[in-house]
């Protein structure tokens, strides 16, 4: 514990007033040490990794500490038992381990700074991946362009449309024409009927196009990320994309 100002004086202070039947001076010299020095000392005790045993620690003289504690490390501290009581047959340098990770994070040191705010960076760019995941499988979704509600595909006629909205749709485009679509599917040059590989191809191709500007505007620090995540979106698709 070399990196923690003062640790040794700290164990000594809690180890004499837990031997001099609680001499308020060592408890008084312990308080005025810096906070992540006492940090340090309480934690080592309570993973009971300490340089000097003190019997009973958590029993006797943690509830004369607890008090001067902050809310966040009596919170930590707690957990730290918790993690003693559950490691039990555990070895020493897997409890070193946690305590060292502990006061890594709790003081806030560059290290710990540097991986937290990595992970936190993580954490967003997932979640702004899966925005963008969302937003590819919408892609592969045929809706009604009025209503939005989504359909699974046409065969038949390619004037479309259905009975609880007034929108009458392309089949080929999906073009929004009103309340009669038969003149525009006409545009299309196919008549007015078509199989559902028809729908399949000219639906496909939109949505090709569309993911496309999505991936085309994708930040470089997602493109990683995403380029991963696209070819399980896309093996789930009936529309060739």
């Amino acid at each position: 514990m070399a990196f923690i100002p003062d640790f040794t004086q700290a164990v000594a202070c809690l180890h004499e007033f837990s031997l001099n039947n609680k001499d308020q001076q060592q408890l008084r010299s312990f308080s005025a040490l810096p906070e992540p020095t006492k940090r340090a000392a309480i934690s080592c005790f309570c993973l009971e990794v300490a340089p000097i045993e003190i019997p009973h620690f958590r029993k006797d003289l943690y509830p004369l500490l607890e008090p001067s504690a902050s809310r966040r490390d009596a919170s930590l501290f707690n957990i730290l038992f918790h993690f003693t009581t559950q490691l039990k047959s555990e070895t020493k340098e897997l409890h070193e381990l946690i305590l060292h990770y502990f006061l890594f994070s709790s003081n806030r040191s560059p290290l710990s700074v540097h991986y937290n705010t990595l992970a936190s960076n993580r954490v967003q760019q997932k979640a702004q991946v899966g925005a963008l995941c969302n937003q590819i499988s919408e892609c592969l979704i045929p809706r009604c362009p009025r209503c939005g509600s989504g359909f699974m595909g046409l065969d038949g006629c390619f004037s479309v449309k259905y009975r609880n909205c007034p929108c009458s749709f392309c089949g080929f485009c999906l073009a929004d024409c009103g309340s009669d679509a038969h003149a525009h599917v006409l545009t299309h040059g196919r008549g007015y009927y078509g199989h559902f590989q028809d729908f399949q191809r000219g639906f496909g191709q939109r949505a090709t196009e569309k993911i496309r500007n999505i991936l085309g505007s994708v930040n470089p620090d997602l493109k990683e990320l995403i380029v991963t995540e696209v070819p399980k979106i896309l093996a789930r698709n009936d529309f060739f994309v």
